[in-house]
Formats: C-alpha cells, sequence, structure tokens
C-alpha cells in the first residue's frame, strides 16, 4: 500500500472520529485493513474509503477491528485472583489508616465495560466498603465512543460471563431474557469517557490503580514512553500499573517502578519518585 493512500485513510478517521492511525504499527494496521476489505468484498484502498464515507457502521466495524474491542468479564481470572488477594486488602488498609476514604481507579482500554465492572464486583462483593465508608470511583476509557456506549448500558450475553463465579453472578447481575444487566450499584460507581491515551488530556484526578492491559502493545515504540508518563503523572505515589501478560515496561521507565508482581505484569510506583507534572 502506497503512503498517499495510507495517509487518506489516516486523515479521514482523524477527522471523522479523531482516531489517529500514527501511533499503531504499520504492519498491523494493514492486516485490519486487508481483513476488512475482504470481508466487505472491495478490491482496493480506495474503494474502502469510497465506501467508508457516509457508512457510519462501517466506520464502527473498522475502529472495532483496530482497537481488539475483544474481552470479557475477569479475563485472565489469575489477575483479578491477586487483586482480590492481595492489591485490594493492603490498599483498602492503608486507606482506612491514613482516613482517606476514597479509591480512585483507572481502567485505560476498557472495550464494552467489563473489565471495570469486573473490578467494581470485586470490590462490593469482598470487601466491606461500605462498613468503612469508603468511596470508590472507577474512570473507564477508551477510544472508540460507540464502544463506550454500550459500555454505560451495562448489558452483556451469556457467553461474557463465562469466567464469573455464580456467587457474583448473582449478585452483580440481573437477568432479562438472553441478557444480563449491571446493576444500578456498580453502575453507580463506574464513570464511562471517552479518552484517546496520546492526547495525553490532563485528568483531575490521581489514581490508586491504573490498569490498561493489552493496548500498548499495538502501540509503535515511540509511543510508549509517552503514554508511560502520561500514567506516572496521574498514579499517586505507591500507585499500581497493571499491564496486559505480552507487554512489559519499558528500560526509559523502569527507575520509576519496582515489580510488585512480575508474573501479572504489575508495577507499583515509586515512594522517592516525584510526579513528572512537578519537574521543572
Amino acid at each position: 500500500m502506497d503512503g498517499v493512500r495510507y495517509r487518506k485513510l489516516s486523515d479521514f478517521l482523524l477527522k471523522e472520529r479523531g482516531f489517529s492511525l500514527t501511533p499503531y504499527k504499520e504492519n498491523y494496521i494493514l492486516r485490519r485493513l486487508e481483513s476488512r476489505l475482504n470481508i466487505v468484498g472491495l478490491p482496493s484502498l480506495d474503494d474502502y474509503i469510497d465506501f467508508l464515507k457516509g457508512n457510519e457502521n462501517e466506520i464502527n466495524s473498522l475502529l472495532n477491528a483496530l482497537t481488539i474491542n475483544l474481552t470479557y468479564f475477569f479475563r485472565n481470572a489469575e489477575v483479578f485472583e491477586y487483586l482480590t488477594h492481595s492489591v485490594l486488602p493492603n490498599l483498602i488498609e492503608q486507606k482506612i489508616k491514613s482516613k482517606e476514604y476514597r479509591i480512585n481507579i483507572w481502567s485505560a482500554g476498557c472495550a464494552t465495560g467489563e473489565e471495570p465492572y469486573s473490578i467494581a464486583c470485586l470490590l462490593l462483593q469482598n470487601f466491606d466498603i461500605k462498613l468503612y465508608k469508603i468511596k470508590i470511583n472507577i474512570l473507564a476509557t477508551d477510544v472508540d465512543s460507540v464502544a463506550i456506549k454500550r459500555a454505560e448500558q451495562g448489558v452483556y450475553q451469556a457467553e461474557k460471563l463465562a469466567e464469573v463465579d455464580k456467587k457474583l453472578l448473582l449478585n452483580c447481575f440481573r437477568k432479562s431474557g438472553n441478557s444480563y444487566h449491571i446493576k444500578e450499584e456498580l453502575r453507580d460507581i463506574v464513570e464511562f469517557r471517552r479518552l484517546n491515551l496520546l492526547d495525553c488530556t490532563p485528568l483531575h484526578t490521581d489514581f490508586d490503580i491504573i490498569t490498561c492491559r493489552n493496548v500498548l502493545i499495538y502501540f509503535s515504540r515511540p509511543y510508549h514512553l509517552k503514554t508511560y508518563e502520561y500514567f506516572l503523572s496521574h498514579l499517586n505515589q505507591q500507585g499500581i500499573l497493571i499491564l496486559g501478560k505480552a507487554e512489559m515496561l519499558i528500560s526509559e521507565m523502569r527507575s520509576n517502578f519496582e515489580h510488585l508482581n512480575i508474573e501479572y505484569c504489575m508495577y507499583r510506583k515509586r515512594r522517592q519518585q516525584k510526579d513528572i507534572s512537578d519537574i521543572k
């Protein structure tokens, strides 16, 4: 594919949806485009770009293909087990001791909401949050506005819930026909927002936990450092960053973090590290 056509598509997506192809590895983008061309039966990228114009459904399908919105509740269950038995109990204990009765969590690249709702389920069902009067705020962001709208609805089919414990399923969901609806008490603590990580839009909150799993593997290396710095600037001291299993903290950022759990790609912000925003 020549650079002119690639830039034409990139400009179109940026104008229509604010989605930039620049951070992504080009070979990855080309594989996804080839798949979409085959599915819609078009011979060339020029034809496909013309097809995209005014075709909201195909734009949505393309963005879904590019951002890999394939997820389900409690994906990689062992990570959630570790959160339940090690990370969250320690965090809650620290909050009680310091009398800071607020926990802020950011699920970056949340797709259709399965991850942030899974964390909300863990917190509300395994800990005496109400007893200690701890306020939970979970920010869930994604670049795909269609995925965000679906997440806000909180309605899922049974296949998305295959990893959900029966007790959690009963306590966190309301069954309606063939669908499962997230209960209101969980929806109330999760805020969904469209956000492109690479815009580095300032957030007016610092977080105890940031989870960004299986997103950075699609970014080209120059954008890794930018994204990690963004996360670092929004982590509380000793806040925790959780990456996907196929992702690794880049060497330029290792002095800012210490390993919390290597197997599950969890890192803790070093206590002595000043926030990026404080460095002159």
